[in-house]
């Protein structure tokens, strides 16, 4: 039989065969499609991820001058952003996050504030706090870059919702913390004395109202200063207390605190004492006396304080304050020109 007659004979079974050719031709294009359809989102995905990155990137760097990208599953650690000069001295990329925190820490963080730093980037506890909390941050001194902002920011995966990566970004805020201070110094200084204020007298007399130990506090003022303003004109009133002002910063220690408390009154605290403080403390008002009798400076002329001091274990109150006033008021009754400690036989001023 000839392939024709064949054919003729089998119609049927060629319809079919064809069909089966003809669907196999169809699936074949059919997966091809998909295939480049499946390319197609891949690079579509590709493409918006790293429109996503660079859009981090771009947002990133006018603001911070590191940036890494932490995998919460792994632990591994992708810079995001780095500048030249740290990348010679900081191994990061696909290192793990505890040796890039290490190195980190041990290079860039001063001794004051490594333990500080340590514990806030606690692996465990940084993941439990951006879970709960959301973002956190944490101001450090650097050793070469000042101060610094570490901000951490969680990032979650669009389908499940859940964290699967965290950006580590830092910041310089030497110039914020430099305003800052500067604006804290003012908020709490005396602008004609350089010594602290009314202010700043509030904020510690809170603080140590919590103290347990050995403590003092002393009120001073300068003796008949009406009249040195009287005779002399205020602007020499204004020399003479900036003269008083330097003296006691300069007689006291550096962790004890000289205040302008008010016209030509100051109160000093002094945060711990040991034996023989009180006598001491009479010797030094001596001595500052005998410097303000025989001033050096052109159109001052000579002055003298009295001072009255309270010694006291435990927290600090108002009713100390007015304990050593009326020690104040007992050396002005006794001839002005010292100091007197205060004893509980003391009789207060009267109004």
């Amino acid at each position: 039989m000839t392939p024709w007659e064949f054919i003729k004979e089998d119609g049927w079974l060629v319809t079919l065969v064809f069909l089966a050719f003809g669907l196999l031709i169809l699936v074949f294009f059919y997966v091809e499609m998909m295939k480049d359809k499946k390319c197609q989102e891949e690079e579509k995905r590709q493409r918006a991820e790293k429109a996503d990155r660079d859009a981090i990137v771009d947002s990133l760097v006018s603001i911070y001058f590191t940036a890494l990208e932490i995998t919460l599953s792994t632990g591994m650690v992708k810079v995001i952003l780095i500048p030249e000069f740290l990348k010679k001295r900081f191994n990061v990329n696909d290192a793990s996050y505890e040796a890039v925190k290490e190195n980190f820490i041990e290079n860039f963080v001063t001794d004051g504030d490594k333990e500080n730093v340590r514990e806030f980037l606690d692996y465990d506890s940084l993941i439990e706090n951006i879970k709960t909390q959301g973002y956190q941050q944490k101001s450090y001194l650097g050793i070469t870059l000042g101060w610094c902002r570490i901000t951490v920011v969680p990032v979650k995966n669009k389908e499940t919702g859940e964290i699967e990566k965290m950006v580590l970004a830092i910041a310089s805020i030497d110039e914020e913390k430099k305003r800052e201070e500067k604006l804290k110094y003012r908020a709490e200084h005396d602008h004609l004395t350089g010594a602290l204020n009314r202010t700043a007298y509030s904020r510690l007399e809170k603080e140590y109202s919590k103290n347990v130990g050995p403590m003092a506090v002393m009120i001073m003022d300068i003796d008949n200063f009406k009249t040195v303003n009287d005779t002399y004109g205020h602007n020499v009133g204004d020399d003479v207390l900036k003269e008083v002002a330097t003296l006691l910063q300069n007689s006291f220690r550096k962790t004890d605190y000289v205040i302008r408390y008010g016209g030509d009154e100051f109160v000093i605290l002094f945060p711990e004492f040991d034996q023989g403080f009180e006598e001491r403390i009479v010797g030094k008002v001596k001595n500052i006396n005998e410097v303000l009798q025989h001033p050096t400076k052109d159109g001052i002329p000579p002055v003298t304080v009295s001072a009255g001091i309270r010694t006291f274990e435990g927290s600090y109150n108002d009713v100390l304050l007015k304990q050593a006033d009326i020690a104040l008021y007992y050396t002005k009754q006794h001839g002005r020109d010292g100091c007197t400690v205060y004893q509980s036989f003391l009789t207060p001023a009267e109004d």
